[in-house]
């Protein structure tokens, strides 16, 4: 199950330049990194101002993955995102 304690930044996340190829920057910082194509599509619905719940629906309509490994993956991208925009 998502953690409903995870933060999405999206005060942070709103201001990344976030390219179709995955490539990430932060203008606050100029620190930059890259997501694969999964994390592409949470970073697009985090733009959009999806929530948790509604970027799993989505990873899970995309890649026919199941809820499982969407729950313990967009977990894990969360808190790493959390990381490097901090």
């Amino acid at each position: 199950m998502t953690e409903p304690s995870l933060a999405i930044p999206y005060d942070i996340i709103r201001d990344l330049t976030v390219t179709a190829t995955g490539f990430v920057f932060d203008p606050r910082s100029g620190r930059s990194f890259s997501v694969n194509e999964t994390g592409l599509v949470a970073m697009r619905a985090f733009l959009e101002g999806l929530d948790l719940f509604e970027t799993k629906v989505r990873l899970i309509a995309k890649f026919s993955a199941s809820s499982d490994v969407v729950d313990a993956g967009l977990n894990s991208f969360v808190r790493q995102l959390n990381r490097h925009l901090a």
